[in-house]
């Protein structure tokens, strides 16, 4: 059998051999253009992925910022100092030479929410100048007696008795203490009646 060879080029511009016992070479070109259009396509199809994937978490975490933001500004708003005012006064129980006289009666007029006696520092001074921290705890020699249901926290409707404890703080007589509550997280003075006269 007797052929003459043929020789054309690719779409790469490389010679190959067009025939072999009378049959026809590949179509070469037509390949290479099938490829490029696949590629063609695969290279438009990512980008398009990417935007919808980026977009979405966008979307994800726009949503999570956004409730973390409010229930941040929410917290604050509550615990926020300012929003607090306090009344004290003469618990009407005559003091004495003993170390364990109620001197006082002290209550919310404003609150919203409670508060945690971990945030919180109650004094008491009296006429010798010398500030008394009163403790829930009976640690120091003025004492807070609660009567709310949570011991952790003085409650906005709770009212609290202010008492020596092991020293005579008030002996006898009249005694003014100047008052002092602060929040222990700012170092900010709660609003409140600034000084109670015990009787």
């Amino acid at each position: 059998m007797h052929f003459l060879p043929c020789f054309q080029t690719n779409a790469g511009g490389d010679y190959i051999y067009a025939h072999r016992r009378g049959r026809k070479a590949p179509e070469w070109g037509l390949e290479d253009k099938n490829m490029n259009n696949e590629m063609n396509n695969d290279e438009a199809v990512s980008p398009v992925i990417a935007t919808i994937l980026m977009v979405a978490i966008t979307v994800v975490l726009a949503g999570v910022l956004y409730v973390w933001a409010s229930d941040l500004a929410n917290s604050n708003q509550q615990d926020s100092p300012d929003l607090y005012q306090y009344r004290a006064s003469n618990h009407n129980d005559n003091p004495s030479a003993a170390t364990d006289d109620a001197l006082m009666v002290l209550e919310f007029m404003q609150a919203p929410a409670d508060l945690n006696w971990a945030n919180i520092d109650i004094q008491i001074t009296g006429a010798d100048g010398v500030p008394h921290t009163c403790k829930t705890d009976g640690s120091t020699d003025c004492t807070i007696t609660q009567y709310g249901s949570d011991d952790t926290f003085w409650e906005k409707s709770e009212v609290l008795h202010i008492s020596e404890n092991g020293e005579d703080l008030c002996n006898g007589g009249s005694c003014t203490f100047d008052m002092k509550i602060s929040d222990t997280r700012t170092g900010t003075t709660l609003t409140g009646t600034p000084s109670v006269i015990v009787d």
